[in-house]
């Protein structure tokens, strides 16, 4: 397929379509337009052209999603994993980060989490900790941060268990 007019005109189209419905990165309506069938040179006129419109912006749509993130709780194991799902490259995701996520934010959330998961479990005994962390592990927080939640709630070790 020739990269014409007509061509970059339909790209375009379908790509607004796609975007039409949430946001997207660019390597999204990447993949979408080459199932379309578009040329690399009709699919790179039209990656540009959006980029340029401001359609697409990786950069803002890693920081939107990380504020979601923040908002169902997750950590930031999982939170990277989603943003690089979605296609976003390591440099963006690392920037993202950097501007972005709170640590201390991530320890109260890890936090509230086990609190919540201890609750519901009924007890507080160390028996409960494995179930606990691997509740916390789902839910991306990394182990740095599960060992401090561990300590801050003064949960003794299982025997054999490490410390």
């Amino acid at each position: 397929m020739s990269c014409s007019g007509a061509d970059i005109d339909t790209a375009l189209e379908s790509a607004w379509r796609f975007l039409s419905r949430q946001a997207r990165s660019v390597a999204e309506v990447r993949e979408h337009l080459a199932r379309e069938n578009f040329s690399r040179g009709t699919i790179a006129h039209t990656l540009k052209e959006l980029s340029r419109d401001g359609y697409l912006d990786d950069y803002q749509l890693g920081c939107d999603l990380l504020r979601l993130a923040r908002a169902r709780g997750w950590g930031s194991y999982r939170a990277m994993g989603k943003l690089q799902a979605r296609g976003l490259t390591a440099e963006v995701i690392e920037r993202c980060l950097a501007e972005g996520w709170d640590t201390e934010a991530e320890m109260a959330a890890a936090l509230e989490a086990a609190r919540k998961r201890l609750a519901a479990l009924g007890r507080r005994e160390s028996t409960m900790w494995p179930r606990v962390a691997r509740f916390l592990q789902g839910r991306g927080f990394p182990s740095e941060v599960i060992k401090k939640v561990r300590a801050q709630l003064l949960l003794p070790s299982a025997p054999g268990e490490p410390e």
